[in-house]
């Protein structure tokens, strides 16, 4: 690594490859000092924690699960949110120390741990299914019910049509919304039909708001991962 550049000459900077993995060597020691010093570094400036996030466990379990450990840790957050089959990139390029990702495989010199998984359900609100579907969500019906993903890449709603009623990739009107939380929102006024998780609308669909338009058709994401650098 040494006599390599590790930095290019853009407005901003950024890291080079090389640069990318002394960022990353910076970003262990961190953690490491923390970890060796314990308590001693109590009232000295708070450790950076950058962790690349799907928006799904961001708008669900992750923030409740990390409380605990702020509340008693001298810890600030960079959450970086990304989709859950490219978090892993993120910690590979060396900008977070770790990663909520579906990928089992570790990158070198990392950890992955089992954290649990997501049922995703397919819904809309009432007054939508009424329109789009009155004789049901048949094949020919979902072709004019618009969707959204969270980016074009994006393509859980692509696997869970084609999978249950055969529908290629890219047959279905689709919204592009970055945000979890929107989707919700589109869904309760009505606005398109979209794969949420179960635990982010037990309420509305508890109170009937929302409603499974497909029942015991459930999208289980695989086991959510913790890629940590060790």
């Amino acid at each position: 690594m040494f006599g390599q550049p590790l930095l290019v000459r853009t407005v901003p900077p950024r890291p080079t490859e090389q640069g990318q993995k002394l960022l990353a060597l910076l970003r262990q020691v961190e953690l490491l000092e923390e970890e060796w010093l314990g308590d001693e570094q109590t009232g000295s400036t708070p450790l950076l924690l950058s962790l690349a996030v799907n928006a799904d466990s961001l708008a669900t379990w992750l923030l409740p699960a990390l409380a605990p450990v702020l509340a008693d840790s001298p810890i600030r957050l960079n959450l970086q949110v990304e989709d859950e089959t490219r978090t892993q990139e993120r910690l590979r390029r060396g900008e977070v120390v770790g990663a909520v990702s579906i990928q089992h495989q570790a990158l070198p010199s990392c950890l992955v741990d089992k954290l649990g998984a997501l049922d995703y359900l397919f819904v809309s609100s009432k007054p939508f299914a009424e329109k789009y579907f009155p004789n049901g969500v048949t094949r020919s019906a979902l072709l004019k019910a618009p969707v959204v993903a969270f980016d074009h890449l994006d393509d859980m709603h692509q696997a869970f049509l084609q999978q249950n009623f055969d529908l290629p990739p890219g047959s279905v009107p689709c919204h592009i919304v970055n945000s979890s939380e929107a989707f919700v929102q589109l869904a309760r006024q009505g606005t398109t039909c979209c794969m949420i998780p179960h635990l982010q609308i037990e309420k509305e669909l508890a109170s009937g708001e929302l409603i499974d338009l497909t029942p015991g058709a459930i999208s289980t994401t695989d086991a959510l991962l913790a890629p940590l650098c060790s």
